[in-house]
């Protein structure tokens, strides 16, 4: 895991480290590279557990290509399984006509894509495992663990991707480390899909505390926290330590400044 990522767990136990972050409070990305692929997210019936994920695939470039969904996710190198909770799994082409697919491996789909100019696949994922490495779904808040809810294409990780996000009822949200696109609601950003694994999702009506540090802007966003001390000096003498942690991770600064740091606490059930 790039280190710049890692650091806001150390700062308090159960949270999830998010790069940078987004929650109407922070940069907006302008000039975000061109991208081919895009996923929607949506969750119109919490209740069932059920995420609803759209992936479009402009211009496939061959006749088949296999779509993944990763079997661990970064921080946590244990094989998860995530495939095991996809289902309905569809695939159409931009007329809305089916192509054809099978299973080539436990979390692999192949598509016979043919000359079709744009591919759109849809599933399902069950949700409803409250832990840091896998996602949660209820009528209170959605946790999205990217590597257990977003496939990609074999071979095309390196790829920017567009991430759409379309909260439940009520909920107004969004805490991430993903770049939000400017003018563009609920939509963010990720340079390629090692980014957007290692970019957890928090939906719902969470708290949400901003700080600076150093001049850094620093984000904790969380569900039920309760007694948390949110105004003693320690608190953000912790976080002081954690930028102190980010520089003694990098210090030839070999990995790209990140302008800033987030965490979101997910409650334990």
């Amino acid at each position: 895991m790039n280190p710049h990522r890692c650091v806001v767990a150390c700062l308090f136990s159960c949270l999830v480290p998010l790069p940078s972050f987004a929650s109407g409070q922070m940069r907006h990305l302008a000039g975000v590279p061109v991208s081919r692929m895009t996923i929607t997210v949506s969750m119109e019936r919490p209740f069932t557990h059920y995420f609803h994920v759209q992936l479009r695939i402009g211009k496939p470039g061959s006749d088949t290509i296999d779509v993944k969904m990763p079997a661990w996710t970064p921080g946590y190198y244990q094989i998860m399984d995530y495939a095991r909770n996809v289902l309905n799994f569809h695939a159409e082409d931009d007329a809305g006509r089916p192509i054809a697919w099978e299973k080539t491996a436990k979390n692999a789909w192949r598509l016979r894509t043919g000359k079709a100019t744009a591919a759109t696949v849809t599933y399902d994922v069950y949700a409803f495992t409250p832990s840091e490495v896998d996602s949660y779904l209820d009528d209170s808040r959605a946790f999205i663990c990217p590597a257990g809810v977003f496939m990609h294409v074999a071979g095309r990780l390196e790829e920017p991707v567009t991430v759409i996000v379309k909260p439940y009822g009520g909920w107004r949200e969004i805490s991430t480390g993903l770049d939000p696109i400017a003018g563009q609601s609920n939509t963010f950003a990720a340079r390629d899909f090692d980014v957007l694994y290692d970019s957890p999702i928090l939906v719902g009506n969470q708290e949400v505390i901003a700080f600076e540090v150093h001049g850094v802007p620093h984000v904790l966003a969380g569900n039920d926290m309760g007694s948390l001390d949110r105004i003693h000096r320690r608190y953000v003498e912790q976080a002081a330590w954690t930028a102190e942690v980010i520089i003694h991770a990098d210090p030839e600064g070999l990995n790209e400044p990140v302008p800033s740091y987030a965490a979101a606490k997910r409650k334990s059930g």
